[in-house]
């Protein structure tokens, strides 16, 4: 009797472990077919756009001014919000576009949000900032291992992440490092074609001046403010008149170098005197953040405005996202209440 007891016993074991092994495999099978399935649609879905001939001569900016100027900033570092840099924008009534990484939105979600309530923009930095091995301070997360699915899936929580904490949908994208492949050699291959079905505009960290009338929105290059002065970003946007173009600077941390402790730092006395150089009228610059700009030029190339595909058109996984974003975010808020009860406890 114990051994029809334990036979029955192990062959209900065994079935289990049987109808066990074919599920993990068949999701398993899953992965792997919606991962290559989600690879071939984001290789072959888009196309290069058709080369257009557009008037040069009937562009132009807007109150006759001669120029566009955009300031943006990296990352969501601290000292954009405690070192001056949002009050020096907001002294002037510049609007800026910030790109944040979601993981250093926390403590100051208040401040972002109300740099958001002041005009400026935020635009999506990717959620794990993934960029060539070959800076070597991140090897884990490195574009040459991710693939395009990766790539989306990393976007992507950003953007849920953002919506949020912040309550605004990123219209605009900074690619980190300025790197725009996925993979290595043979598979290496481009993200810019996904960048521009999910955002507005890309911006690249590549110096040069935007063509209003021939650019590429999902690749635009950038001039560094980073450890500069007035005068050399007077050079910069003295060229930038003369052709008629935009113009977008970028920087990372606001103070000065014995301050931060960091190296790419945007000074606060050359941020204030770009700020009220290109807020006096005179100098014919219409200074403001990304998206307006992106949105004024598509519309003067008889452009569709941008709208956001939706992830439920793409085959890559939401739910990996979706989870993703919920164990950020649950991140952020720890680290929130923490500073607040911090704060409190200070002030007692």
């Amino acid at each position: 009797m114990n051994i029809r007891k334990l036979l029955t016993f192990g062959r209900k074991q065994f079935v289990w472990l049987s109808i066990t092994f074919n599920i993990v495999l068949i999701l398993l099978v899953f992965i792997f077919v919606l991962k290559y399935e989600t690879e071939v649609y984001f290789s072959e879905q888009f196309y290069p756009m058709e080369y257009t001939t557009r008037d040069t001569v009937n562009f132009f900016w807007p109150d006759n001014n001669k120029m566009a100027l955009s300031i943006t900033f990296d990352d969501a570092r601290i000292s954009q919000i405690d070192s001056g840099g949002i009050s020096i924008l907001d002294k002037y009534d510049v609007k800026g576009t910030f790109y944040v990484s979601p993981e250093n939105l926390a403590p100051h979600i208040d401040d972002w949000k109300r740099a958001i309530e002041n005009g400026h923009e935020i635009g999506n930095h990717t959620t794990t900032h993934p960029c060539s091995v070959n800076f070597g301070w991140h090897r884990r997360k490195t574009l040459e291992n991710y693939s395009l699915t990766d790539i989306y899936n990393d976007i992507n929580t950003a953007n849920k992440i953002i919506a949020e904490v912040l309550g605004v949908q990123p219209v605009s994208f900074a690619y980190p490092c300025g790197q725009t492949f996925v993979g290595m050699g043979v598979n290496a291959k481009s993200y810019v074609p996904l960048i521009s079905s999910m955002f507005e505009s890309g911006r690249l960290y590549s110096s040069g001046t935007v063509n209003p009338v021939f650019c590429d929105m999902a690749q635009l290059p950038a001039e560094s403010i980073d450890n500069k002065s007035f005068e050399e970003i007077l050079e910069l946007i003295e060229n930038a008149r003369k052709k008629g173009q935009w113009l977008i600077l970028t920087g990372h941390d606001v103070g000065e170098h014995n301050d931060t402790g960091y190296n790419l730092v945007t000074s606060k006395i050359t941020l204030e005197a770009i700020c009220k150089y290109a807020s006096d009228p005179t100098n014919g610059i219409w200074i403001d953040n990304v998206h307006n700009i992106a949105s004024y030029i598509n519309d003067k190339r008889d452009e569709k405005p941008f709208i956001y595909l939706s992830e439920y058109k793409k085959p890559s996984g939401s739910l990996y996202s979706k989870l993703w974003s919920v164990c950020y975010i649950s991140k952020m808020k720890i680290a929130y209440y923490k500073y607040k009860i911090g704060q409190k406890i200070k002030s007692l």
